[in-house]
């Protein structure tokens, strides 16, 4: 039924990677089934992290690898960031460094730092054709739930590369900031989303949601234990008719739904303008 060993997410990472012979092939497809039975979420170690994300990308599936770094619940790259209980400062040696023994367990470690070369050739779209930076390609992302993203280097020369998507539609993540109800979380930002220099004004709000919601742009869903069912008015009122939108990330705001949760807040609009990319 071309299952590779055990059905293991690093089973098809590695098989995928060593002979891709297309998207639509038995293996490919139990491949994707093994990561939306995890709802988006990685079972995978240093090994296997490092090939998802790019064999995803090839399979044209950019939105579901980009679901999986967007996660900020365990376990996950932004679960090690705005976790409740030691918000990391730099990526960990394990998933589960908090609760792990001080044996080979840094929190400072490059161990599943494989991510941060995906955002440059994939998320961001630079890459490095030949060694040196003589022959360089950029390429922005075709990422729905992507509005902008840029990389710098200093060295062997001086680049710097951006793009933004003006108009269309546009979604954006946060994970929740401290608040009375949990003072133990990062500080962070309130979330922006904007249409862009060239796309016009938000024209709806077509999903807001501040609890457990799961999903990526275009297929996001609410868990209804966990979700303010005024969210879409708040949303509306601070958005509507505005070019640029910023919305609080905290539950003095939108309400302490399932208390004790780290929760997130997603949102997707839709801008006056139709999309386009410089």
């Amino acid at each position: 039924g071309g299952k590779y060993l055990d059905d293991l997410q690093v089973s098809y990472a590695l098989g995928l990677t060593l002979d891709f012979q297309g998207p639509l092939t038995q293996p490919g497809q139990n491949f994707l089934k093994s990561i939306h039975a995890t709802k988006s979420h990685l079972t995978t170690g240093i090994i296997g992290s490092k090939f998802i994300l790019p064999v995803l990308s090839l399979m044209k599936e950019g939105d579901l690898a980009q679901e999986i770094v967007d996660q900020v619940d365990y376990p996950s790259w932004g679960w090690m960031v705005f976790n409740d209980i030691e918000p990391a400062s730099a990526i960990w040696e394990l998933w589960n460094a908090w609760e792990s023994g001080p044996g080979m367990n840094s929190r400072n470690h490059h161990m599943f730092s494989s991510v941060s070369a995906y955002l440059r050739t994939h998320a961001v779209g630079f890459q490095i054709v030949q060694p040196g930076m003589k022959d360089l390609l950029f390429e922005p992302a075709t990422i729905d739930g992507l509005s902008w993203a840029n990389v710098s280097y200093d060295e062997p020369r001086h680049i710097m590369y951006h793009w933004q998507r003006h108009g269309g539609v546009h979604c954006a993540k946060a994970a929740e900031g401290p608040s009375s109800h949990n003072r133990n979380l990062p500080n962070l930002e309130p979330l922006e989303i904007t249409c862009g220099e060239h796309g016009g004004v938000i024209k709806s709000v077509d999903f807001v949601s501040f609890g457990k919601p799961t999903g990526r742009c275009g297929f996001f869903a609410v868990d209804d234990q966990c979700h303010n069912t005024s969210s879409l008015a708040l949303a509306e009122k601070m958005c509507l008719g505005k070019s640029m939108c910023s919305l609080p990330n905290h539950a003095e705001f939108w309400g302490n739904t399932c208390a004790g949760t780290v929760k997130r807040l997603y949102v997707q609009m839709t801008c006056s303008k139709p999309s386009a990319v410089t």
